[in-house]
Formats: structure tokens, C-alpha cells, sequence
């Protein structure tokens, strides 16, 4: 029997997955498309209508895992120092990762710092970029080393703002092998 889904993204929640229209059979989607999306089809079939549960977006899943990682750590958590990360701070920072780190982009990794911040990483072939984020807001710190050149560069973003964003996934990207 062949379903056809129709739902739509809730604004809610931009992690989440919904196909506006899909035809499925079994496990074997055949079409799907925006919502408004017309099909003809030469033989009929039974449809039936079925409301689909959302799929959680992989990308966006390990990014709220890395932040509730970050969000578990207690004060002390480094050989009795070690502050706890502002949990209103990371909060602001998956929100800003979900909206705009996208799935293309190399994974990252986040660790907490000693002051309670978050420490952003990646290793991209001679590339060991970083962003030092302050979750009380203030202005990151990306930091890039080449370890080729022997050269490093540092600049100041405002993650605030989709630019800086922008310019950080276009820098990751460049340093792709």
C-alpha cells in the first residue's frame, strides 16, 4: 500500500525533518516534493493519509549532544578547577550552531575552557583551526595554525551575526584537503 505524507517543518523546531508530500511504499519512497506538488499516474493506487513523525536532523542532534556534554560539567571538573559553563551561554550557542553551521561544513568539536566557556576545534590537513567562544556573549576568538607554514592568523567574530558564520565555514572549507 502506498502512503502519502503530507506534513510541513515546524518553526518551532528547525531540527526536525518533514517531507511536505512523499509517496511511499514500504520502506521505498518514490516522490516527494514541496508542498503544492502535483503527480499524475497512469495506473491508480490506494493512498491513504498518514501523519509522519519528524525525523531528527543527524547534524543537529550531535550539536545538542556536544552542548549537553558541555552542559553536565561541574565546577571542579578540571583536577578541582574548572568553572561550570553558563548554561543560558550554551543555550545561545546551539541555537547559533542549529541556525547557522550547516551540515556541510566539517564536524567540530566542543570542550569546555577552565574559565567556562566553550573551545571550538577542528584538524583540516595542515590546519588546526579554533574558535574560543565566550558564552557570555562577548566577541569569539578564531585562531588558525598552519602547521605547513608555521603560521597562525587571529581575528575576532560576533556570532551574532550569519557573516561571521559564514566566514568561519568558508575558512574550514578552504583548509579541506
Amino acid at each position: 500500500m502506498a502512503e502519502l505524507i503530507v506534513a510541513s517543518r515546524p518553526k518551532t523546531d528547525p531540527s526536525m525533518l518533514w517531507p511536505s508530500v512523499a509517496i511511499q511504499v514500504g520502506e521505498e519512497l518514490l516522490r516527494a516534493g514541496p508542498r503544492g506538488t502535483e503527480w499524475w499516474f497512469d495506473n491508480p493506487f490506494q493512498l491513504s493519509y498518514v501523519l509522519a513523525e519528524p525525523t531528527p536532523d543527524p547534524h543537529h542532534e550531535h550539536i545538542r549532544k556536544q552542548v549537553a556534554r558541555l552542559a553536565a560539567v561541574e565546577p571542579g571538573w578540571l583536577d578541582g578547577a574548572g568553572d561550570r559553563c553558563d548554561q543560558q551561554g550554551l543555550k545561545r550557542l546551539e541555537t547559533q550552531l542549529i541556525r547557522y553551521y550547516p551540515r556541510t561544513a566539517p564536524e567540530l568539536l566542543l570542550s569546555p575552557t577552565e574559565d567556562g566557556d566553550a573551545f571550538a576545534e577542528w584538524w583540516l590537513g595542515d590546519h588546526i583551526p579554533s574558535l574560543e567562544i565566550f558564552l557570555d556573549g562577548s566577541p569569539a576568538v578564531w585562531h588558525d595554525f598552519d602547521t605547513g607554514t608555521r603560521t597562525s592568523i587571529e581575528r575576532e567574530l560576533d556570532l551574532n551575526d550569519r557573516q561571521a558564520w559564514e566566514w568561519i565555514v568558508s575558512q574550514l572549507q578552504s583548509y579541506r584537503p
